[in-house]
């Protein structure tokens, strides 16, 4: 069954009714207040926990770890590739290493 709003003028509404209309408008109001704090609460709460540390690997017998502060996907030339696919394909982290990326690091 389907409510339908009736438009009715509050000049037509007894005092009861103009009332019970202004609970319902303060619970509102207090509630969307509430909901408002709450997300600007998110949005200002810093995240507590530390990136995710990078992935360690051996390219031509050195050492090397992506950053933490790398993504987790890296864009090389145009085709995303994770971590984990860079440093299993050779020709992947030449292009990386070899082009003195910042996103690693030998270690």
């Amino acid at each position: 069954m389907e409510k339908k709003d009736i438009k009715v003028s509050f000049s037509d509404l007894s005092a009861e009714e103009l009332q019970k209309k202004a609970v319902e408008l303060q619970e509102r109001e207090e509630n969307l207040q509430e909901r408002e704090a709450a997300i600007s609460q998110k949005e200002i709460s810093p995240k507590s926990s530390k990136p995710e540390p990078g992935l360690s690997f051996k390219f031509d017998g050195e050492n090397y770890q992506f950053t933490d502060e790398a993504p987790k996907k890296i864009l090389i030339d145009g085709k995303g590739y994770t971590q984990k696919e860079i440093a299993a394909d050779e020709n992947l982290a030449l292009a990386l290493i070899g082009g003195n990326s910042g996103l690693i690091l030998k270690k």
